[in-house]
């Protein structure tokens, strides 16, 4: 499978400039059949965008 990494590329964005992103990204990946690894600080948005979510500190990676 190939996957798209998307490293805060939202963070700067307004409400609605983000969500219009994240709404075309998706339709891309479902499109072209790809996996999506979203890097992000922003816990409110990954649990709206992920099925699964890990979290990395101290070199430790754990799903949460």
């Amino acid at each position: 499978m190939r996957f798209l990494i998307a490293d805060e590329i939202s963070t700067m964005l307004d409400p609605i400039t983000q969500l219009e992103l994240w709404q075309a990204l998706k339709r891309e990946a479902e499109q072209r059949q790809l996996g999506v690894l979203v890097i992000s600080h922003d816990e409110a948005l990954l649990k709206q965008l992920c099925e699964h979510r890990y979290h990395l500190s101290a070199g430790l990676l754990k799903r949460i």
